[in-house]
């Protein structure tokens, strides 16, 4: 959703698979799939941060605009 919208997202940390809170059969496997493959060249953080996956890493996510300037 974020892409269509002109939104990059930059990923930190590790990420397996979400946590299943909720219903039984909430996560979207899609979506689930989708959200893991983005964390395969992510950048390692030495903190916990965000709700943890299935194996209690942490991540994090920045969303911005794709013109915003980075920095480095």
């Amino acid at each position: 959703m974020a892409k269509k919208h002109g939104f990059v997202q930059d990923v930190h940390g590790a990420y397996d698979w979400p946590e299943p809170f909720g219903a039984v059969g909430a996560v979207n496997d899609a979506d689930a799939k989708a959200f893991q493959e983005l964390f395969t060249t992510a950048t390692p953080i030495a903190f916990r941060y965000g709700c943890p996956d299935t194996k209690g890493h942490g991540h994090l996510v920045v969303t911005r605009r794709a013109s915003a300037v980075t920095r480095d």
